[in-house]
């Protein structure tokens, strides 16, 4: 046997010479065995070994009499050796999980805490053949595909199993042969937990009544899965390069780039489109629809996974503590919540990603996306952990909804104006961003929705290869809209003009006056009309507009949409709803809620950035004229 694992950790170049190496060692005949012949293997290479135990605190003297054990061992053969001892069942309870699931968080943690302080790159872990096998029927009896029946890997980030080609048998048998005794966790052998009852019932069962090498034909078949993951794997990498682009905020404000998720891709590096959502994830469907079913099913969970990541890279914890987390799910453990220690403190959830969401996602939320990508454009769907779907024009859009903000007013009682009355200017409070829409409604975490059909048929924009070209506008640069192009207003951020939380009551705009919001400000000045003025209106642009002041019948407001919004869309007086104008101009969901208006009651004079309504047009006849201005201060 010790030269059988020799060669497994030469063939997948677990140590190398001169590394160091952290050893999981609980006293069982497993990680006893492991810690005896990374010994035996030190005397072929050089490299430096400690072990960590953990005390969980569990089985009073009997857990204490372990660790003992433990040291007595490390002592003998001359190892250096750490204990650290864990209140699993106080950890259970302040994290709302069971002593299992407790303890094995515990245990990660302080493996990864001791390979930091001593500079270990190496974990070494005891799961055996037997381990392989119990994973791979747990997570063929939970549904998985074929990552999870390829169970656990030999090699896993910092983690290292040297034991895993081998039989419990012969771990034992080969402790008989040494002389070496062990101690046994009594907790392994109560019928509890799952993993106990595979453990105990079902492989012995299998063994006696259908085939006397189960085990090893199980573990054996999880090879072959592993190979066929890593083939998936690689054609999903192929076609994510065609068809999954990142969105991601430029460095001007409202414009998103696109960059392509892998290389290869034919889609353009960067390409600039009016968006509000933020980060997110868009499926070109034209190149999704091209796929294998098989690759499509992969592309969306490659999808979801890259919109989990990308909260990651923002505020979840480093690259190492994720990989020790995410093996749990490998070998069909179930994940913990709030692995990220301090995370709660800093952002008062779990950790997103160490809170192991992906598992939260079954065949019932990739049937959802399946369906939704035939769908029509504005369908959606709500999934796990705060994500969600949109279908848009082209492309499907997977996004993780951001904690709501309640949205704040400025100017606290703030005197009711009146018409022509002089309100002074209004400093713009504190950044923080608008409310977003209630459109879809926030999910728990592994809760199963049904699909959803959105109240607004949106034929959102696209992708779309588009060019933005500058000219001048108030003082700024901003894009010209192209033929088919969806352009915000200047200025507009993915929190609205620069985090100026507008809403829907908004500011009063005092008739001559101005109010200020963030870097940006509306102007209102009041003119008799006058011949030489037609060629000023003229020449007007999307920051600056001339309103027929006879026409106004209310203050006016600078305000967000409200039900009941309408404008007028022609010369005769007919009107549309503001919801229709904005479906009609493939105006995201996510960006409605945070686009000023200039606000005659219900009437909206102006959607500031896009256009006017027609009734407050100048004509021949008018008397007075309102200038309205959209600029910086």
């Amino acid at each position: 046997m010790k030269h059988h694992i020799f060669t497994v950790i030469k063939n997948y170049h677990m140590i190398e010479p001169g590394e160091r190496v952290i050893v999981g060692v609980s006293g069982g005949a497993d990680s006893v065995c492991l810690l005896r012949l990374l010994c035996e293997y030190r005397r072929e290479v050089s490299f430096e070994i400690q072990a960590v135990h953990v005390e969980h605190g569990l089985r009073g003297q009997e857990s204490l009499e372990d660790a003992g054990f433990v040291e007595d061992l490390c002592e003998k053969w001359r190892v250096a050796c750490r204990v650290e001892q864990v209140d699993v069942p106080a950890l259970s309870r302040s994290e709302g999980l069971s002593c299992e699931e407790a303890g094995r968080l515990a245990r990660y943690r302080i493996f990864e805490e001791a390979a930091k302080e001593w500079g270990a790159r190496r974990i070494a872990v005891a799961h055996n053949q037997n381990d392989q096998a119990e994973t791979v029927l747990w997570n063929l009896a939970r549904g998985s595909g074929p990552k999870g029946l390829g169970g656990i890997r030999p090699v896993q980030g910092k983690l290292i199993r040297p034991l895993l080609f081998s039989s419990r048998r012969e771990i034992e048998e080969y402790l008989r042969a040494e002389g070496l005794s062990w101690r046994t966790d009594r907790t392994n052998l109560e019928p509890d937990f799952t993993r106990n009852r595979i453990r105990l019932t079902l492989l012995p069962w299998m063994e006696q009544n259908l085939n006397g090498q189960s085990v090893r034909h199980i573990a054996q078949a999880a090879d072959r899965l592993q190979e066929v993951s890593s083939y998936l794997k690689k054609k999903t990498d192929e076609a994510a390069g065609r068809c999954i682009v990142l969105s991601e905020m430029g460095e001007e404000s409202g414009v998103l780039h696109f960059r392509e998720a892998s290389p290869g891709t034919d889609f353009p590096r960067e390409t600039a489109v009016r968006d509000g959502y933020g980060t997110s994830v868009c499926i070109l469907l034209d190149f999704y629809k091209k796929e294998e079913p098989l690759i499509q099913k992969e592309l969306l969970k490659r999808a979801v996974q890259l919109c989990i990541e990308s909260a990651q890279k923002e505020d979840c914890c480093n690259a190492d503590d994720v990989s020790l987390i995410q093996n749990a799910r490998h070998t069909g453990e179930q994940a913990v919540k709030n692995t990220c220690p301090g995370e709660k403190e800093k952002t008062g959830n779990a950790c997103f990603i160490c809170s192991g969401e992906m598992k939260n996602f079954g065949a019932v939320h990739f049937d959802m996306l399946l369906r939704l990508a035939d769908m029509d454009c504005g369908k959606s769907a709500d999934l796990p952990g705060g994500i969600y779907a949109v279908r848009e024009n082209g492309i499907l859009r997977i996004a993780r909804r951001e904690p709501a903000v309640p949205a704040q007013t400025r100017g606290e009682n703030m005197p009711t104006q009146t018409r022509g009355e002089s309100v002074p200017l209004q400093a713009c409070g504190e950044n923080i961003p608008a409310q977003t829409h209630g459109d879809m409604p926030a999910q728990t975490s592994g809760e199963s929705v049904p699909l959803q059909v959105c109240d607004e048929n949106i034929p959102a924009q696209t992708c779309g290869r588009i060019e933005s070209v500058p000219m001048q506008a108030c003082g700024k640069s901003v894009p010209t809209q192209t033929r088919g192009e969806n352009v915000s207003p200047p200025g507009m951020d993915d929190t609205g003009y620069k985090g100026f939380p507008l809403t829907a009551d908004g500011m009063l705009l005092p008739v001559p006056g101005s109010i200020a919001f963030g870097e940006y400000c509306v102007t209102a000045e009041l003119t008799e009309n006058a011949p030489e003025l037609k060629t000023k209106i003229l020449k007007e642009n999307k920051c600056t507009k001339w309103f027929s002041y006879d026409t106004i019948s209310n203050s006016l407001r600078v305000r967000t949409r409200k039900p009941g919004d309408y404008l007028v869309v022609d010369a005769r007086g007919g009107t549309k709803k503001l919801k229709d104008y904005f479906i009609d101009q493939k105006i995201p969901r996510s960006v409605r809620d945070r686009i000023p208006l200039l606000a005659d009651g219900s009437h909206i004079l102006w959607v500031i950035g896009w256009r006017m309504s027609e009734a407050a047009k100048v004509r021949e006849d008018t008397r007075r004229i309102l200038k309205c201005t959209f600029l910086e201060p």
